[in-house]
């Protein structure tokens, strides 16, 4: 729909928010693109394109090793004058050493809608994170058969996050970002 989805502070963007079941296509354009897609577009554009003209629903299930699963489920529906989807996405693994597991769970929606010549769209994300970290090892502590650096053995990272935005469009094609939410704990 033409609204970023970076991070308003570092620009960086949250890629596990987005469920594979809800792309697609992906582009990519090299090079400075500044005219087409703002300021922020110096040294190229991804451009992640969901099929938002389709109705029904989408169910991706994956499992792999070291205890590491993956699940992905996308819904859109059309009404008249409006029209949304729902989206989420669950990760787990166990990690390849001991203190290195992590879960991951996103859920996130849009609505849109027209009232009296405006197009407006309402969406919103909630991210929750919960991720060990076992520190670098060095050849001599993994030949010790040591799982995780004593001093990172704390090391905990937890991330809740809720980010929302209202976008208006009036006559033109292009989505004007009028605001935007974002909640972040870690």
């Amino acid at each position: 729909d033409g609204v970023r989805v970076s991070d308003a502070e570092s620009g960086l963007v949250e890629w596990s928010t987005v469920p594979g079941s809800a792309i697609a296509r992906i582009e990519t354009a090299r090079g400075p693109g500044a005219s087409l897609y703002g300021d922020a577009a110096v040294g190229g554009v991804i451009q992640v394109l969901t099929a938002s003209e389709r109705t029904g629903g989408a169910l991706t299930l994956t499992v792999g090793s070291l205890g590491s699963m993956t699940g992905d489920a996308t819904a859109r529906w059309r009404r008249t004058d409006l029209s949304g989807f729902i989206a989420g996405a669950g990760r787990r693994t166990d990690g390849i050493t001991e203190h290195s597991h992590a879960t991951e769970a996103t859920v996130g929606g849009a609505v849109n809608g027209a009232t009296n010549g405006l197009s407006w769209r309402w969406t919103a994300n909630v991210l929750h994170r919960d991720q060990q970290d076992p520190g670098v090892l060095s050849l001599s502590q993994r030949q010790a058969d040591l799982s995780f650096d004593p001093l990172f053995r704390f090391d905990y990272r937890h991330r809740a996050t809720l980010q929302t935005s209202l976008s208006v469009r009036s006559g033109g094609s292009a989505w004007t970002q009028q605001a935007r939410l974002s909640l972040d704990r870690r």
